[in-house]
């Protein structure tokens, strides 16, 4: 069955994105952190660790988070809310795609920590 192909690998994406985010934040100083399940990586520029919806919005720097959307959008990388730096993974992308993210990311990052 292909969906047991698919899914493993889509979910080993996520995991391997997840991973390569934390190992920037750690690297880089930069308070955030990474949660997500599977294929999904959330990305929140909080002061507190989100443990749910409420934790994750009541400190969140929404100034960031648009930077980084305009930031990425630049970089040809997409997703749904500026504010919420979230990403789907799908049978699209491959580790290429999910390394240029952490790649463009930890760019961002830098960017920021200089202004």
């Amino acid at each position: 069955k292909r969906k047991d192909e698919v899914y493993p690998y889509i979910n080993s994406l996520g995991e391997h994105g997840r991973k390569r985010i934390e190992e920037v934040l750690k690297e880089n100083k930069f308070e955030a952190y990474v949660t997500g399940l599977l294929s999904m990586i959330g990305l929140h520029f909080t002061k507190e660790r989100p443990v749910n919806g409420i934790t994750a919005e009541r400190t969140k720097n929404k100034e960031i988070g648009r930077k980084m959307f305009g930031y990425m959008l630049q970089k040809g990388i997409v997703y749904q809310r500026p504010e919420t730096p979230h990403f789907a993974i799908s049978t699209a992308h491959t580790k290429e795609d999910v390394e240029k993210l952490v790649e463009e990311f930890e760019n961002f990052i830098r960017e920021i920590k200089r202004s």
